[in-house]
């Protein structure tokens, strides 16, 4: 992109090195119009606007991303001109600079909004302008995450592709703090999900495809297994290890009626609960858990009439239910378990076909 004299002037005055200067201007050209690129500029020349500081975390945030990404073999020139992630953490960092320009220069928060939108539509990523995220942040293959509003990011995170860090509910969420606090040092693999004001804690790493929902304690960590979620403590500053005799292994479920039957070692259930595919706990049954022998445990639900009038069979066979199992040392979530979806949604049926018995009956009564 070519630039006026008084840009290359104005580019001068950054005295930085690794073209961050000129992808910065870039941004701001594609994002808004003729005028409102101009006001950006002469914010910059005013010293409203503090350019070092913006400047200063672009580049802690080009270098992280340099020495933690072994594909850019530490070329951060590669990276500027090149990295679409890269240039949406950018995009973000002068989108927020604006943002919090707002109560003293009127407009700069819909400038912001324009450079967000921007970035959405070029790279994929849709970080909101209000957002707070910490020094030496990293996106890498970004397409596709979501960070809301009032989400609050630690320093020296690093974040992958598919992420959202959004609120617990579709509408009507409050307009208080509803998005998640990452801690320092946060590790969030590609298409996870943390949803609702939740606390992640220090040094916590989260694998790909986990939906978290709850508060993770520092150094805690988050796998898929197969099709459980596995969610561990941290000990003091370590992370904690399971021992070969405390290994946990579920080996099958199988329903039986209307109940299902876990066979697992390694865990003593003292709660059980049914959540829906945001990890969500419903109101429509209450689960409780009887032992059997020491690795055979009986899994019955106490179903809530007046929750499943608002539920057809439809929406419950379309999203997957899963079962969320802990003791006091661990929290395992069985992804759709063979047999609980199904297990629902004929209660259900059930439940529906009784009340239109019961509206039949009544209706022809009347007449």
């Amino acid at each position: 992109m070519s630039f006026t004299n008084q840009e290359e002037l104005f580019l001068q005055g950054f005295h930085v090195k690794n073209g961050i200067d000129r992808v910065l201007l870039a941004i701001l050209k594609k994002s808004l119009s003729f005028s409102e690129y101009r006001w950006v500029i002469n914010l910059f020349d005013s010293g409203e606007m503090n350019t070092d500081s913006l400047v200063e975390l672009m580049v802690e945030d080009l270098l992280a991303y340099a020495e933690k990404d072994p594909a850019s073999k530490g070329r951060t020139d590669l990276l500027t001109e090149t990295s679409s992630s890269y240039c949406s953490v950018m995009h973000y960092r002068v989108a927020h600079q604006l943002w919090l320009m707002r109560s003293q220069c009127s407009g700069t928060d819909k400038l912001a909004l324009k450079i967000t939108e921007n970035c959405r539509r070029t790279n994929g990523v849709d970080i909101h302008p209000a957002a707070c995220i910490g020094r030496r942040f990293v996106l890498d293959h970004a397409y596709g995450v979501v960070i809301g509003e009032t989400c609050r990011i630690g320093d020296d995170c690093y974040i992958l592709g598919g992420v959202t860090l959004g609120a617990k509910g579709i509408s009507g969420n409050p307009s208080g703090k509803r998005h998640p606090t990452l801690g320092n040092n946060v590790q969030v693999g590609a298409f996870a999900r943390v949803l609702g004001d939740v606390c992640i804690g220090n040094h916590v790493f989260i694998s790909p495809n986990s939906v978290i929902t709850t508060d993770i304690p520092a150094h805690g960590n988050v796998n898929i297994i197969n099709q459980i979620q596995l969610q561990r403590s941290g000990v003091g500053s370590k992370k904690q290890v399971l021992s070969s005799n405390e290994k946990v292994q579920v080996s099958g479920v199988m329903r039986l009626g209307d109940k299902l039957l876990l066979m697992c070692t390694g865990l003593k259930l003292c709660d059980v609960q049914l959540v829906d595919n945001n990890y969500t706990q419903t109101d429509f049954a209450v689960c409780k858990v009887k032992s059997l022998t020491s690795y055979l445990f009986e899994v019955s639900f106490e179903f809530q009439p007046q929750a499943f009038q608002s539920i057809t069979p439809h929406v419950l066979s379309a999203l997957p239910l899963h079962l969320q199992l802990a003791d006091k040392n661990h929290v395992f979530t069985l992804l759709n378990p063979y047999g609980l979806t199904e297990l629902i949604t004929e209660h259900s049926r059930k439940l529906q076909g009784n009340n239109n018995e019961k509206y039949t009956r009544s209706h022809t009564t009347t007449l």
